[in-house]
């Protein structure tokens, strides 16, 4: 399997090697999973769904090869129910490694829906805290843009750093008893993050050495939010495992697939798949997602979010420039954050977790001057459709220009 160099815009390219069954999922940052070898609690990520059903309009327009081949689309339309699909594949990967599969999770009895319960154990992000305890067997471990802390200065210290870190941790936890690694390809709301230079590359021959799945999230930074088709074509590879959804339908209708590898698509062709969920292969959804990748496509929006990450870092350079309390601002294709500080020490004006009401009232004056965006924390999202225009994003930033003078009011220098 190899990564696509292929334009942007390609229906095909981004598909090769990488085979399509349904799936939901969440975002969330790095974590890895673990089989229960030889602890005697459960630590695998236990997951139920895959269909063969009605898949032959998007399997025709998303696959790279016959309707009848490796590459196949599966969907369901139910997303909270996330992070479900890729656990019977994990249990796959330790059977053929001769490990024993992982034993079913055991599910806390206060929890109505005990697949809300064990998806979110799976992030790091603070909004899991009122469902603890929950399920076992997920390891959190540090991505390579931490909140405060440093790998290094540069994308090739920070990439070196951090994998020498996670081989740290994988001794730590036994290798042996690890079924998979799952990143937010580009990290989402909790920063906007690309990883470095040579990260994806380096951790995905980290984990293959240990025998370990690679799961990449691209629920929000996949369907040309990054100027390609996949988030993971930057970093030239392709995952064991990869969960879409949000651009997939461009949230018209609630719709969610997952992608596996080759050898975990023969495995389930073999093999029944004992899973799956209410609404799989929703016809509403499938047309939505058909009519909405065929848009894309066609008018090249792909190839504009790639051209416009440009003009987007240039407008981000400007305010930094203008505005004291601009601390930094980044993007990869029309995927950006802007952070905001309150000292020339660079600490964020929010605390992690926390707010301040310049943040709020920032917040107020983009949504009185028709500025959509999400306010996190110290940060602020930069997330426009990907049809946008060099004059609308121009437009945009020229808000968020008046709206930062809120901020520099309150900097203390």
């Amino acid at each position: 399997m190899r990564a696509s160099s292929a334009n942007p815009g390609n229906a095909t390219e981004w598909m090769r090697g990488v085979t399509l069954r349904t799936g939901t999922f969440s975002s969330g940052i790095v974590f890895v999973t673990a089989p229960a070898q030889p602890r005697s609690k459960a630590r695998a990520i236990i997951s139920t769904v895959f269909v063969g059903g009605a898949e032959a309009r998007m399997n025709g327009f998303l696959s790279v090869t016959p309707r009848n081949s490796t590459c196949r689309v599966g969907i369901v339309s139910w997303l909270p129910r996330a992070a479900l699909s890729r656990g019977r594949a994990v249990r796959w990967r330790a059977r053929r490694a001769g490990r024993p599969p992982p034993p079913a999770p055991r599910w806390p009895l206060r929890e109505r829906d005990r697949r809300t319960n064990l998806t979110l154990q799976l992030t790091g992000d603070p909004r899991r805290w009122p469902s603890e305890p929950g399920a076992p067997g997920v390891i959190r471990v540090l991505d390579p843009e931490p909140y405060h802390y440093s790998f290094g200065r540069t994308d090739e210290e920070k990439t070196a750093q951090n994998l020498l870190y996670l081989e740290e941790i994988l001794a730590y936890e036994n290798p042996q008893s690890i079924a998979a690694m799952i990143i937010e390809t580009v990290t989402g709301t909790n920063g906007v993050l690309p990883p470095p230079a040579g990260y994806l590359q380096g951790l995905k021959a980290l984990l293959q050495k240990h025998g370990i799945l690679l799961i990449c999230d691209e629920v929000m930074a996949g369907m040309g939010r990054t100027g390609r088709m996949m988030a993971y074509e930057h970093g030239g590879i392709v995952p064991d495992i990869v969960t879409m959804a949000k651009g997939l339908t461009s949230s018209y209708f609630p719709l969610g697939a997952m992608g596996v590898s080759d050898a975990i698509a023969a495995h389930f062709r073999k093999n029944v798949f004992w899973g799956g969920l209410t609404y799989n292969s929703h016809p509403l959804g499938l047309a939505t997602a058909e009519a909405v990748i065929r848009v894309m496509l066609d008018e090249k929006m792909i190839e504009n979010a790639a051209r416009l990450e440009g003009v987007m870092r240039a407008e981000m350079a400007r305010l930094q420039a203008k505005h004291p309390s601009m601390a930094a601002g980044r993007c990869i294709g029309l995927f950006g954050m802007i952070d905001v500080r309150k000292n020339a020490r660079n600490e964020p004006l929010a605390p992690y977790n926390g707010s301040h009401p310049a943040m709020v009232r920032l917040g107020k004056f983009f949504g009185e001057e028709g500025l959509f965006t999400f306010v996190h924390w110290g940060s602020f999202t930069c997330v426009p459709p990907l049809c946008i225009t060099e004059e609308q994003l121009r437009d945009g930033f020229a808000i968020i220009d008046r709206g930062l003078e809120i901020t520099d009011a309150v900097y203390e220098g």
